[in-house]
């Protein structure tokens, strides 16, 4: 009787120890293997590639070309240069060279633009990218080539009269004439006025476009 309940004890200690041992074994920290267990490494999935899309441009919006400045087209990823440079057009035709500085594709000119033309530039959607991947859609702007100086205003206005002899004379023009200087660089700059009769005074600059003569 003594021997058969000394082997019950003997059993129900081994299962409490396995008992123990399988608790333990689930808290152990994570990532914490048996010797010899191999750890899976997690392997990440590629993207698909994706269309390219231009990133910016120069001439930007609303801004005028310089007459012997290059057209800049930014794409987001590497392309197929030939590919892009055969869907490129201009019009009207403008006969150039192509180079290309990472991503960005620049048009240079042979010759200079035609002062105050408009223009309009297209990339077709069979220019791909470098992953063979058309373009999500074909590139087209319109620019204009910075035109001629002109005079848009004039204080005191064209055919006034009775107007006073120390009466300042303010002149804009439509587009910048001289460089951003300081008060002291004045004297260096152009005065664009002649009177008839002759008038002394003092001109000044205000800004790179407007120019006004105190008598």
């Amino acid at each position: 009787m003594k021997r058969s309940l000394f082997i019950i004890l003997i059993i129900v200690l081994a299962l409490c120890v396995i008992g123990l041992i399988a608790v333990l074994w689930n808290l152990r920290p994570a990532g914490l293997l048996p010797p010899g267990t191999a750890q899976a490494v997690p392997t990440r999935t590629p993207l698909p590639p994706q269309a390219p899309i231009t990133v910016y441009r120069s001439p930007a919006p609303g801004e005028e070309q310089a007459l012997d400045e290059p057209i800049v087209i930014g794409f987001d990823q590497p392309m197929d240069r030939t590919s892009v440079e055969a869907a490129f057009r201009i019009e009207p035709k403008v006969e150039g060279r192509f180079h290309w500085e990472k991503n960005d594709l620049v048009f240079t000119p042979a010759e200079p633009l035609q002062r105050g033309a408009s223009y309009q530039v297209t990339v077709a959607e069979s220019a791909r990218s470098a992953a063979g991947l058309p373009l999500k859609e074909p590139v087209t702007f319109a620019f204009r080539a910075v035109g001629y100086l002109e005079v848009t205003d004039v204080q005191p206005a064209p055919d006034t009269e009775e107007v006073g002899t120390d009466a300042v004379v303010t002149v804009l023009f439509n587009r910048p004439v001289v460089p951003l200087t300081s008060i002291a660089q004045q004297a260096a700059l152009p005065h664009p006025l002649t009177f008839v009769p002759p008038v002394t005074g003092e001109g000044e600059w205000l800004n790179t476009s407007i120019y006004r003569f105190k008598p």
